[in-house]
This record gives C-alpha cells, sequence and structure tokens, in this order.
C-alpha cells in the first residue's frame, strides 16, 4: 500500500510456486472486513505475509490455513503486523504465525490447527484455544491479554537451534478465564 490506505472485502492468498504473496502497509493500514484465507499451499520456501498495519474493522475475522503439502508444521501464513480494532478465529490444520505488537482490542480463538508466537512482545488480547488447538512459543517470551480454552501450550525449542524456553505471562486484560488444556 506504499503508505496508503485500503478496505477490502476478503484475502485469499495462493501459493503455488508462481509468485511471491504478500501485503505490506508501511505507514498505511490494509482494513479487513471479511476472511483471510490460504488453501492448499505448495510452496514452503514462499510464505505469504501480512506486515504494518491490519484494520479488522471491528469484526471477527477468520483466518483458514491449510498445512503445506510436505511440510505440515511449516508456518502457511505470517502476519507480521500490528492488528487492531477486532479479532481473529483462525481454523483449518495449517501453522499461522502472528509476529505483530498488536493492542488489547485484538483478540485470537484457534479452532484448529497452530498458532506461532513471533517476535516476543505483546499480544494484548484474549488467546482462546479450542481442543484440537497448539499454541506454538518455539521460545519466545510473550505476554497476551488472558488464556483460555482446552488446547496445547507448546514451548518448543527444537526447531530453533540455540534457543531456549521463553515466558508465557497473561493476565493485562484483567478478564477471569478458564485453561484446561496441557502446557509442554
Amino acid at each position: 500500500l506504499k503508505g496508503f490506505s485500503n478496505s477490502i472485502a476478503g484475502l485469499t492468498f495462493i501459493n503455488d510456486g508462481l509468485a511471491n504473496s504478500w501485503v505490506l502497509t508501511g505507514t498505511g493500514a490494509l482494513t479487513l472486513n471479511g476472511p483471510i484465507s490460504v488453501p492448499n499451499p505448495t510452496q514452503p520456501a514462499n510464505i505469504p505475509y501480512i506486515t504494518g498495519n491490519l484494520d479488522l474493522g471491528g469484526g471477527n475475522r477468520t483466518v483458514a490455513v491449510d498445512p503445506v503439502a510436505g511440510a505440515p508444521g511449516q508456518i502457511g501464513l505470517a502476519i507480521n503486523a500490528g492488528i487492531r480494532n477486532g479479532s481473529l478465529t483462525t481454523t483449518g490444520s495449517g501453522v499461522v504465525f502472528l509476529g505483530g505488537v498488536s493492542g488489547p482490542t485484538a483478540s485470537v480463538a484457534t479452532d484448529a490447527g497452530t498458532l506461532v508466537l513471533g517476535n516476543s512482545g505483546f499480544l494484548g488480547g484474549a488467546v482462546t484455544l479450542g481442543s484440537a488447538a497448539t499454541l506454538d512459543m518455539r521460545g519466545g517470551s510473550f505476554t497476551i491479554g488472558s488464556l483460555a480454552g482446552s488446547g496445547t501450550v507448546t514451548n518448543d525449542t527444537t526447531s530453533i537451534p540455540g534457543n531456549t524456553p521463553g515466558t508465557l505471562t497473561f493476565g493485562p486484560d484483567g478478564t477471569n478465564t478458564t485453561y484446561s488444556g496441557v502446557i509442554t
């Protein structure tokens, strides 16, 4: 967007090896009024990504990411953007990376698949994990608003040589939640 702002109804990334797929907002913002999807990604070397500023338009936006063909643990979509004004619900059995610093109004629900937190930082909203979902810290230290649900939280550092386990801090959103999942 080269510093300008724009609104779109939804966003589908095609990861077929023919072109790179990304959204760069610069100082502008992309306002998303619908879902994000990455259907059947085939190229682990060309991860679709969004960087800059992502405004969710005050709604709950679905992020549907399928696993990368031949590399099921590979990140299928990287959102390395400041997220504000709404919430995300990740679906599908793929891997979604959240690496931007987000304000207290951005919350994430993961119904299935894996949510990877990156760039050690602050995701100020609630994180809710469905029973088929995993929150993967990959050795980073993070602060999230609150943790709820029944999925798995892992801090596996084996995929990042030299990395040591980090710390997950939660509670700054002041909500009382129940988490009944497993922490490894």
